[in-house]
């Protein structure tokens, strides 16, 4: 975020920092358990997190995927989804798509080929 400031006699300056918005209680988050964040075009993946079944889709390098796969494992509840072919090699982030919270959360992941 850049914030602009100016005086009456004409002056100005700025800063730039960026904002951390952390989810509320309720909302739906990712945390990482392994290598999750590592993921391949074409192959499934798996997000682990908290109130997933509040998400309805999953933006990856501006791809939406809406086929998601809730289950849950001795390492918490998982989203499964199929990764994009158009998501290419390097970092790309998630967005969840849903209703009923207040906000996005997203997360960064390295594609491998």
């Amino acid at each position: 975020m850049r914030v602009n400031v100016s005086t009456e006699q004409g002056k100005s300056t700025f800063r730039e920092g960026l904002v951390q918005v952390n989810p509320l209680e309720e909302d739906p988050w990712a945390i990482q358990i392994g290598h999750e964040r590592i993921i391949a075009p074409g192959c499934t993946a798996r997000l682990y997190g908290h109130h997933l079944e509040k998400v309805t889709g999953i933006v990856i390098a501006n791809q939406t995927v809406t086929r998601l796969v809730q289950g849950s494992d001795d390492q918490g509840m998982y989203l499964e989804y199929q990764v994009p072919q158009e998501v290419t090699e390097g970092g790309a982030s998630h967005y969840f798509i849903g209703c009923g919270w207040s906000g996005i959360r997203r997360r960064q992941s390295e594609c491998e080929p």
